[in-house]
This record gives structure tokens, sequence and C-alpha cells, in this order.
């Protein structure tokens, strides 16, 4: 597995006052917009092959900085979402570019870890998806998931709910053919709210990964804010552990 593809056609409403016209996937932390480090996280876990799904209004923006990927040392494709498709959707309509199995990263994702022991456990398990999951300070509004003794999907309940337990990080490994049979489902189509349900419910297999590794969105002000003071700190740390 190889092949990371960035969910970047999120418009940041929440966020609006930081970012003006820009994607939400270039806000930047520590210098940098989040898609660039997504960019040298996956660089950096062996992943060379970058598709990244962004909507039609951001897309300039976005190839203008991103370009082809060659100042990183990787390949990026670049697909551009015409109409509000959801972000299963926007993955069934580059499913010629996928390789067999991917793993797929929200856009708003900063995160401070290795894939590659995603991707491991996704083929230990020979699964369908793989779901990233942790515990996070914002359960009630996160995708939460049960797991049984072996790590599959045993419960998945999407908000609103009162459950507080693993949540979803917004990382999966995927297979290609398994999400073959959805390929001409009507958008919208969302993967958590809607795609992996109905995995579940069709008795795919679906497990999880569960991890404690940095793994934090910027949905809000409030999380912009504290996770760049995080990430800032965690780069002192690694700077002074190093020296």
């Amino acid at each position: 597995m190889k092949q990371l593809v960035i969910l970047a056609g999120g418009k940041g409403t929440r966020l609006k006052e930081r970012l003006g016209n820009l994607p939400k996937s270039m806000i930047q932390i520590s210098g940098q917009p989040i898609v660039e480090h997504q960019i040298k996280l996956a660089k950096n876990s062996g992943f060379e092959r970058i598709l990244i799904l962004s909507n039609a209004e951001h897309d300039r923006v976005m190839r203008d900085y991103v370009g082809s990927g060659e100042k990183w040392g990787v390949n990026i494709l670049h697909q551009i979402e015409h109409s509000p498709l959801g972000t299963a959707c926007a993955v069934l309509s580059a499913f010629k570019y996928l390789d067999d199995s991917f793993i797929v990263m929200c856009g708003d994702l900063v995160v401070d870890a290795s894939l590659q022991r995603l991707a491991e456990c996704h083929d230990k398990n020979q699964a369908d998806v793989t779901i990233w999951v942790h515990r996070n300070d914002h359960p009630f509004d996160s995708t939460m998931v049960g797991l049984a003794e072996d790590q599959h999907v045993a419960i998945y309940l999407t908000p609103p709910h009162f459950f507080n337990g693993l949540a979803s990080a917004g990382i999966f490994a995927m297979r290609k053919e398994a999400i073959k049979p959805w390929r001409d489902f009507e958008p919208p189509l969302d993967l958590a709210n809607g795609l992996f349900p109905l995995m579940f419910l069709a008795s795919c297999r679906l497990f999880g990964y569960q991890s404690d590794d940095f793994v934090k969105d910027v949905g809000t002000p409030e999380r912009y804010d504290q996770i760049g003071a995080e990430w800032e700190q965690r780069k002192h740390d690694h700077q002074s552990h190093s020296a």
C-alpha cells in the first residue's frame, strides 16, 4: 500500500474568520499549510503516490501551491469536485485512479505518526476498511466505534449520540474492490455517515486500528488555536531531544 488520498474539498465554514477564501486544508500550522504537513507525512511513511480531491472553487489554489509534488519527491494527482459529492462519492468518482488498497485522510487533520502501521493492520486483518480510532476531547460530535476482541467493528454510531468511547480519527485504509458496489450511488454520500454504515450493514470486513498517536482535526477556531500550540510544543520537544 503506497497511495494516500487527501480529502481537500472542505470549505472550512467554521474557520472562515481564519481562512478567508482559502480551502480548509490550506490553513497554516507552524508556518505551513496542513496539506503540506500531510504530504510530508505521506513521504515519511513511504507513500509516494498522492491523490488530492478538491472542489472546483479551490482547485486552482491547491494546484498552484502543491503542483505535481516534485518538490517533496512524491507524485500528486488532482481530482476536481464540480458539485457537492460528499466524501464517499468524491473517492468513488476517482475510482480509476485508486490503487488496489489505499489510505484516505481528511484534509483538516494534523498528524504526527506513521501511516505504515495502519497499512500493516489493514493487511493483517484482510479488511475491507480499517478505521483509525482513538479517544478525543469532542466525542459527542464524532463518529464512535466499538471494537470486538479481534478488532472488528461491532458498534458504529454517527452523531447525534451520547456514547463516549473510541472515535474515528478521520483516517481510513480501504480496499478498492470492497467499495466498488457503491460506485453508482447517487451523491451526496459521505464516508463516515453514509458509506461505512452501509458497508457495516452489508457485513463487510470493517476493522479498527487503535492508536494514541497525535491525530487532531482543526474543525473549529478553538481547536485550531489549541492544536497550533500543541504542535509548536511537540516541535520544540523533538528539537530538544535531538540536540
